[in-house]
């Protein structure tokens, strides 16, 4: 029986459909895609906070949950208006002692200095971080995701939108790849694939897209340098801090 190039045509392309889909299949099976549970296990930050982070009496902090803190993230002055702002009843009663006694005032003066600079030295201490890589397949030579890469996404953004890593304030995602082909081309790629996961999560989960930086590395840092060509190099890492 003689096949029409028509037939011929369709079941070119319902093979080459199956061979794409076996593909991801076996690309999904070896691939391990972590949960939200265990995301959230790897990126918790500590819930201890300095002094410096506690929210001044009378006040009143909205906030949505996780990272998803969108402009509405704001300090609202407490009901009634003006009555709940000490500060502005400070300066008369300086005014009054300085006119009482002019030499005397200036030796207080001091204390609120030095209380301001161990204040200061307070919020100076090391940013808390966490990192955790993760395997997102992209189609080859691609900043296209696969359908399995979305799925490691999902978990990401479920797991910082999570009331778990509501103290998580910027999240860094670094794009790596092995060291096939020329540096100048890694590193485009690299920026590529770190951009569209930024993308994916920040539209999807409606996650500020200030608090998320994409950042490309090429391979100049390889997972594993003993393996510069191997696939453990391809990968997105995710940094969080608070």
């Amino acid at each position: 029986m003689k096949i029409s190039p028509l037939s011929k045509f369709i079941v070119g392309g319902i093979t080459v459909c199956l061979s794409a889909f076996s593909v991801e299949v076996a690309l999904a099976q070896a691939t391990k895609v972590m949960s939200k549970e265990q995301m959230i296990e790897a990126l918790r930050l500590d819930k201890a906070k300095g002094p410096s982070a506690a929210a001044p009496a009378g006040t009143r902090k909205v906030k949505t949950r996780g990272l998803s803190l969108d402009d509405d993230e704001q300090t609202n002055a407490p009901a009634g208006g003006g009555l709940g702002a000490p500060a502005l009843t400070s300066p008369p009663a300086q005014a009054e002692l300085s006119l009482q006694a002019p030499v005397a005032a200036a030796a207080p003066a001091a204390a609120p200095a030095q209380s301001g600079q161990a204040a200061q030295a307070r919020n100076q201490a090391p940013t808390q971080q966490k990192s955790i890589d993760l395997d997102i397949p992209f189609e080859f030579n691609s900043d296209r995701m696969t359908l399995t890469g979305m799925q490691i996404l999902d978990s990401l953004g479920e797991a910082l939108t999570s009331d778990a890593l509501a103290n998580v304030k910027f999240v860094v995602l670094e794009g790596h790849t092995d060291a096939v082909g020329n540096a100048a081309y890694n590193q485009g790629l690299s920026q590529r694939r770190a951009e569209a996961a930024r993308r994916y999560i920040t539209f999807k989960f409606r996650i500020n897209s200030g608090r998320v930086n994409a950042i490309g590395k090429g391979f100049t840092e390889l997972a594993d340098p003993s393996r510069p060509h191997d696939a453990i190099n391809r990968r997105v890492r995710v940094v969080v801090s608070g």
